[in-house]
């Protein structure tokens, strides 16, 4: 049996019966669309179209090989409808794969073929059949990609960008108006205004090998999709209860220097991020990040503030001693709010941390 293939957030396998026996096309690179070339009479080659401004990404197909079973007639129907009927409402759907943490956002695309495997009887009922889907705005490789969830009296998003100057990047706000932008070395205001509510994926291109900045930390964000071709990445903020994802997934953003992460879904343990050893600034409020598992602290980290996390007072006591261990001078540490009351475990740590110039807030 086939579990963890979600539609709209809901198990398929335990909600509709149905298992998937295998998807195809997720990974598969969507086409180039538009014209791509020009074949000159009097030279040689092609003039091959490369520049920013000319490449654009057409939708990309994703096919779900599934089986249906049931005891009867009836409950085998019942499956079936209700996976149907989910599946062919209005609006795009949310497909998520076990081995993927990337969020799929699809519709129905055309008719598929079922198929009964057995006698149509009161007894052992199994059909298969594919379930052909499109992606319209595909997540590609050099792609960064969010979904900006755009609420009543809150149709706009805004934020900032900073990256090597003279390079470009383009940005697709998913209602059909795009931005070129050229990056000067400054932090550049972005925004725009869609005047309605409804989901909307922005989606960055470009030279974003060159991005040292992505500002997105007020807004209210779903998927946030970050590729690696982002090594010089030095700040990142992001806020958003929808923003989800595992907080391993920004360990190898090696650069980073400012990581902040506000009141968002992301999960894991705060050893995840031990190898960002350039880190200065690490801020995790009221997120899903609830675990610290002990570790050698980057002596980087200077500027901590891991608060409502509802740590332990183990993790507690381990983080100081850790970070004792690390340490340089004159750091800030806020460890409080929902985290729980440190214990004599980490008086010698809290001793030495505020003897080096360290402010610390925790619970006692």
């Amino acid at each position: 049996m086939q579990s963890g293939y979600k539609l709209d957030g809901s198990d398929i396998a335990s909600t509709y019966g149905v298992y998937v026996i295998k998807a195809k096309g997720y990974m598969d690179l969507p086409p180039r669309k538009g014209v791509i070339e020009h074949d000159w009479e009097d030279e040689d080659g092609v003039q091959a179209f490369t520049d920013l401004s000319d490449i654009f990404y057409g939708p990309r197909d994703i096919t779900l090989q599934c089986y249906i079973k049931a005891a009867t007639k009836a409950a085998f129907l019942n499956q079936l409808n209700n996976f149907r009927r989910v599946l062919t409402n209005p609006g795009i759907h949310t497909l998520k794969l076990p081995y993927s943490d990337i969020v799929y956002r699809v519709y129905y695309r055309e008719r598929s073929t079922f198929e009964i495997l057995t006698t149509w009887s009161d007894s052992k009922l199994v059909g298969t059949f594919y379930v052909p889907l499109r992606e319209p705005k595909p997540i590609c490789p050099n792609h960064v990609q969010v979904i900006f969830i755009s609420e009543v009296g809150t149709t706009n998003v805004a934020g900032s960008v900073k990256g090597t100057s003279g390079k470009a990047i383009r940005i697709d706000w998913g209602d059909g108006n795009i931005q070129n932008l050229t990056l000067n070395g400054n932090d550049q205001a972005i925004s725009h205004d869609y005047g309605v509510a409804g989901n909307f994926t922005i989606a960055f291109s470009g030279d974003l090998q060159n991005l040292l900045t992505i500002d997105l930390h007020d807004q209210e964000l779903s998927q946030f999709y970050l590729p690696n071709a982002l090594t010089i990445l030095n700040i990142l903020y992001l806020y958003g209860t929808n923003v989800t994802g595992a907080i391993k997934d920004l360990s190898v953003f090696t650069a980073l220097t400012d990581l902040r992460l506000y009141t968002t879904g992301i999960t894991g343990d705060i050893k995840d991020i031990e190898t960002l050893t350039s880190l200065v600034t690490l801020h995790i409020y009221s997120s899903s990040v609830v675990d610290y598992t002990s570790t050698t602290i980057p002596g980087t980290w200077n500027n901590i503030l891991i608060q409502d996390l509802t740590l332990s007072a183990t993790e507690v006591d381990n983080f100081l001693i850790d970070l004792d261990t690390a340490a340089g001078e004159d750091g800030t540490l806020n460890i409080a709010g929902s985290n729980a009351a440190r214990t004599g475990a980490s008086d010698a740590a809290k001793a030495s941390l505020i003897a080096k110039g360290w402010g610390i807030t925790v619970n006692e």
